[in-house]
């Protein structure tokens, strides 16, 4: 019954820098629409790019060119990583794998009702379900540029401890949780693993935040870990 997507990014690579990660939702490179040049009387000397520079600052991607157009469900803010990012809504039906957020700045949270109220919530009620990129290369389609290689914005989720916390905006309140658990698993973790990190039943109303991580394989074109936190409602 575990419902987590494995594919990776055909062309996205963990930036030199890094040496240990955390882990991301997963994403399929769009290809890079060509231009092509039209025919002209006469030759021209300047070249013709085969496809626009890539953006690769996340903040200067926000700016230029926001969130998708379905990022109304919620806002999510984690102050100690300088997480303050748009919520798209994804459906999970019976049987499917986890849907990827749409960009390198959008967070999607899982609506998983169709699984009989067994997996997942909402803000609030159950134990609402995360996933944001940790890092992203490829095509954007709904802005139209091509990003990265570069980090998104969950990048700096494994740097999350005990206490810290998530706020959740949605329908004018704020849902407050501080983190009670934060896992760098691999592949050794088994089906119990992430159907206790997907179910519903929880003691305390809670959010599930994940990512992907550890050190890029090229030949698989996958991270071979992830990152997983568990933040428990705070009442004020």
């Amino acid at each position: 019954m575990v419902v987590i997507a494995t594919a990776q990014p055909q062309d996205t690579e963990t930036p030199a820098a890094v040496e240990t990660v955390v882990t991301s939702a997963t994403v399929t490179g769009t290809p890079v629409p060509q231009r092509t040049a039209s025919a002209t009387a006469t030759a021209s000397s300047v070249p013709v790019p085969t496809a626009p520079l890539a953006v690769t600052d996340l903040n200067d991607f926000v700016a230029n060119y926001g969130y998708p157009s379905t990022a109304t469900y919620a806002q999510i803010k984690i102050d100690r990583i300088g997480v303050d990012a748009f919520v798209s809504a994804r459906t999970v039906n019976q049987g499917q794998a986890m849907p990827d957020p749409y960009g390198p700045a959008d967070v999607v949270w899982y609506d998983l009702s169709a699984w009989g109220g067994s997996l997942g919530g909402s803000p609030g009620v159950g134990n609402a379900i995360f996933a944001g990129h940790y890092d992203y290369a490829a095509w954007v389609p709904y802005a139209g540029v091509r990003y990265g290689p570069a980090w998104s914005v969950f990048v700096n989720l494994r740097n999350l401890v005990v206490g810290d916390i998530v706020e959740i905006d949605k329908d004018y309140l704020t849902y407050r949780y501080a983190v009670s658990q934060v896992w760098n698993v691999g592949p050794e973790k088994d089906t119990e693993f992430w159907e206790r990190m997907w179910s519903s039943d929880v003691l305390v109303d809670s959010v599930t935040l994940y990512t992907c991580g550890g050190v890029f394989d090229k030949a698989t074109g996958e991270y071979p870990r992830r990152t997983v936190v568990r933040a428990e409602r705070v009442i004020d």
